[in-house]
């Protein structure tokens, strides 16, 4: 037996854990080694301090004391949320879907017909899409995130019409 086993086994030979082969094995190696002979003095004598120490009982209150001194604590500072990163990738992925558009790579006719296919192959309605939102209470996200989509789709729009002809010029002569 090397020296790591027998000094993981004598807790168990302590406790009468060990089989009658083990015990026999862990005392020989105590016979033969110095070193782990006197770890477990040192084990036996951590134990015997260990018990020789007082329990120490908390007082009637002790409680009742902590969770008024934990209601006393001030109320930790309300950070606002910062949402600004999905603005700024709400209107970088815009950007990338118009440029996409531009070079021709997204084909919204198709697009559209193939999500139309889908959803009468599927028997997906938006009644159906609906209920389970409101199901899984998310129906105000779902809200609040449409309508951040249509302003930006809005504002898209309203802009779109004057700069796409110039982004798509700029973007003919970066990729030429």
């Amino acid at each position: 037996m090397n020296c790591s086993a027998c000094r993981s086994r004598l807790g168990q030979r302590r406790d009468d854990e060990l089989s009658a082969r083990d015990s026999a094995l862990v005392d020989a190696h105590l016979a033969s080694c110095a070193d782990c002979r006197s770890f477990a003095g040192r084990l036996a004598k951590i134990e015997s301090t260990l018990v020789r120490l007082a329990p120490i009982e908390p007082s009637g209150d002790f409680t009742l004391a902590v969770m008024a001194k934990i209601a006393a604590m001030p109320a930790p500072a309300r950070r606002p949320a910062r949402f600004w990163w999905l603005l700024v990738a709400d209107i970088a992925l815009w950007a990338a879907i118009g440029a996409l558009t531009a070079l021709g790579a997204i084909r919204w006719k198709a697009i559209a017909g193939g999500v139309a296919a889908f959803a009468a192959n599927s028997y997906v309605a938006s009644g159906t899409l609906y209920d389970v939102a409101k199901d899984l209470h998310v129906t105000n996200v779902l809200a609040l995130g449409v309508g951040v989509e249509l302003a930006v789709l809005a504002l898209v729009a309203a802009f779109g019409r004057r700069l796409l002809p110039r982004f798509r010029a700029a973007l003919a002569g970066v990729l030429s």
